[in-house]
C-alpha cells in the first residue's frame, strides 16, 4: 500500500465548492506516479527505459465528494499484476471517514516501438502486490446508451498533452464535464481509455441520458471509433 496527505485546492473546485470530477482523477493518477516516484521506478527512469504506464479503464464509487480545503488522504493498493497488466485500489479518505473507492487496470507500454511489453520482476517487486480487494466493481468495458447526440467536436492542442505526448486523462475528463447534463455527485463512475489521441486529432463528441445513466464518449469521425466512454450512474437512494 502506499499514500499521501493532500487538500482540496481552490484549482480543483468547480462552482459549488466541490472537487470536479478531473480533480478526483488528478489524486488518483498522482497517487500512482507518486508511488512509482518513490519506489525508484521515476517518469525519467521510466522514460529512459522506454516505457511507461498507460491507465484502461476506471470505476469510481463516490460516497461524497470533497469539498474546498478539505484535507485528504489518498491510498493506492497495487495487485494482479501479470504480463502486460497490473491493476490498482484507492481509497480517497478524509477525517469523516472513507469518501472515494475506485478500480483501475493499467498496461506497460513500449515508448518507443508503441506496443505492450510484459511487466519486469523488478518492477513486481517493486510495485508489491497487496491482493484483490473486496469491494466489487463494474465491469471494465463500458457499454454505450441508445440515442446519443454529437454535441461537438474538439481538434487536440498541445495544451492538453501529457509527457507521453498524448491526451492526459484528466483532460479527457474536464472536456467531458463541458458536455454532460449531469455532474457526478454521488453514484458510480465507469471509465474506458479506448485509443491514445495525438496532437491534431479531432474528438467528435456525443452524449445522452437515459434514466439514471448519463454518458460522454469520444470518438473518431467514424462514431465506432472510440478514443474515451464515461458512463456515470446516479446514486437514487
Amino acid at each position: 500500500m502506499y499514500s499521501f496527505d493532500t487538500r482540496v485546492r481552490y484549482s480543483d473546485i468547480t462552482t459549488d465548492l466541490t472537487i470536479s470530477t478531473e480533480g478526483i482523477i488528478d489524486l488518483l493518477q498522482d497517487c500512482a506516479t507518486f508511488h512509482s516516484e518513490d519506489r525508484g521506478f521515476t517518469c525519467a527512469k521510466l522514460s529512459e527505459m522506454h516505457r511507461g504506464w498507460f491507465v484502461t479503464d476506471y470505476q469510481i464509487h463516490i460516497k461524497r465528494l470533497p469539498v474546498m480545503g478539505e484535507r485528504l488522504t489518498v491510498e493506492t493498493f497495487p495487485y494482479g499484476i501479470r504480463g502486460m497488466m497490473a491493476s490498482r485500489y484507492y481509497k480517497i479518505k478524509s477525517e469523516s471517514g472513507l469518501l472515494i473507492t475506485a478500480n483501475s487496470m493499467w498496461v506497460l507500454m513500449d515508448n518507443v516501438e508503441i506496443r505492450p511489453v510484459r511487466v519486469s520482476d523488478e518492477l513486481k517487486e517493486a510495485y508489491g502486490d497487496c491482493g484483490k480487494p473486496d469491494e466489487e466493481f463494474e465491469n471494465r468495458k463500458v457499454p454505450v446508451l441508445d440515442g446519443l447526440e454529437e454535441v461537438g467536436k474538439v481538434r487536440v492542442d498541445t495544451s492538453m498533452l501529457d509527457s507521453n505526448n498524448h491526451v492526459n486523462n484528466g483532460r479527457y475528463i474536464a472536456l467531458a464535464e463541458r458536455f454532460m447534463d449531469c455532474r457526478p455527485t454521488s453514484g458510480s463512475l465507469r471509465i474506458e481509455y479506448k485509443k491514445a489521441a495525438l496532437e491534431g486529432d479531432v474528438l467528435y463528441i456525443r452524449s445522452g441520458s437515459v434514466g439514471a445513466d448519463h454518458q460522454v464518449i469520444m470518438t473518431a469521425e467514424d462514431e465506432s471509433d472510440h478514443y474515451f466512454k464515461l458512463l456515470y450512474t446516479e446514486d437514487k437512494a
